[in-house]
């Protein structure tokens, strides 16, 4: 039987190192683990300073390839970003494979500006555990759909997106009513609004929603605001945020907030909406570089791994058990064979546990 307190990391579900070790013989032989067949000797080094007592002297069994452990410090979470698609990109021309490549948050939040950094250099990634991408998810396409109706009040393309979210009484057997098996069209909403007996109110409510963003929205983008202001106002008006963050769809929140600020890299409405309809348009990808939360990296190994937010408040997480994060962080650096990159930016101060790490500390952009 193999167990390490140092990799134990579900605590928050009940697991328990004392608890195991009640359980098992008394007269049981532990040894603790020494040989490293993974890893290169500075990830090794590096990651068991972090270990536990069972882990803390492990030695690679390795020659070195002359890569150090590097820990980055960005300017800021946008820049953190960028640089985790560059060192990927780079990763990639050295000859590392797609599937090689991870990486590993502590949250899937932060998860969301890596894929937009990989998308832009083009580069296919894939989610650990089958979640959808940023841009794949239902309320982006929403979002979508209410930025495409604020560049032309009559595209009917968008109403199959909208006309339901937030859910407000338009579900499937009511657009059947509305359209039968054809595509909704704006049409089908004039002839509903005609004929309000055969609606249920909530859903001639939803409808006539739909009408009144349709004269805000022109007000709006004729006021010529800052693209992000613009946005933002678009986007209130929906009640999307409102109604994701009512249902604790915390992670749905956020995912819309990053593509929002995403906006400030366009120069009008038009751009930023047909930046966003070619990446919700993109087929899913069979590989790519995996993305992962730390704790669902237990038990996988990779060629190159980069671990982002390396400082407080994400590693170690702001109210968790501080061993319990340290051994996370340990299990995340101990995941690659040949690279390790570690990420922070300056929104929050250094992680604690990066004092202990020999790496080589460097600036992102370069000072």
């Amino acid at each position: 039987m193999f167990a390490s307190p140092s990799q134990q990391i579900y605590g928050f579900r009940g697991a328990s190192w004392e608890t195991l070790c009640h359980q098992l013989p008394d007269d049981l032989t532990l040894e603790s683990m020494r040989e490293n067949y993974r890893s290169t000797p500075e990830i090794v080094r590096t990651a068991a300073r972090l270990a536990g007592p069972d882990a803390d002297n492990m030695l690679s069994t390795r020659g070195s390839i002359q890569s150090p452990v590097v820990a980055v410090d960005a300017l800021n979470p946008e820049i953190e970003a960028d640089y985790i698609g560059r060192q990927v990109a780079q990763w990639l021309g050295q000859g590392v494979k797609l599937e090689e490549v991870a990486v590993l948050a502590r949250v899937h939040t932060m998860l969301n500006t890596v894929q937009m950094s990989l998308r832009a250099r083009d580069i296919p990634f894939q989610i650990v555990g089958g979640r959808r991408s940023i841009f794949q998810r239902e309320e982006t396409e929403a979002v979508l759909g209410y930025l495409r109706l604020a560049l032309d009040p009559m595209d009917d393309g968008v109403l199959e997106a909208i006309i339901d979210f937030p859910p407000c009484g338009i579900g499937v057997r009511t657009r059947h009513d509305l359209r039968g098996d054809d595509r909704l069209t704006w049409d089908h909403l004039f002839r509903a609004v005609a004929d309000p007996e055969r609606l249920r109110p909530q859903a001639l409510r939803r409808i006539l929603q739909v009408f009144d963003l349709r004269e805000q929205y022109d007000e709006i983008v004729g006021a010529r605001l800052p693209l992000l202001h613009t946005i933002t106002r678009l986007l209130e008006l929906t009640e999307v945020p409102t109604y994701l963050n009512s249902e604790g769809d915390f992670q749905a929140a956020r995912s819309i907030n990053d593509l929002v600020a995403a906006s400030v890299e366009f120069g009008s409405l038009k751009e930023y909406v047909e930046y966003l309809q070619t990446e919700v348009s993109r087929p899913r990808e069979a590989e790519g570089v995996q993305l992962s939360t730390l704790h669902a990296a237990k038990g996988r190994e990779w060629d190159a791994v980069i671990i982002p937010g390396f400082q407080e408040g994400l590693i170690p997480l702001d109210g968790a058990n501080l061993t319990e994060e340290r051994n996370l962080a340990f299990v995340g650096m101990s995941r690659p064979r040949d690279h390790l990159t570690l990420t922070l930016n300056r929104s929050q101060p250094p992680s604690q546990f990066l004092a202990r790490l020999p790496v080589q500390a460097s600036t992102f952009p370069s000072l």
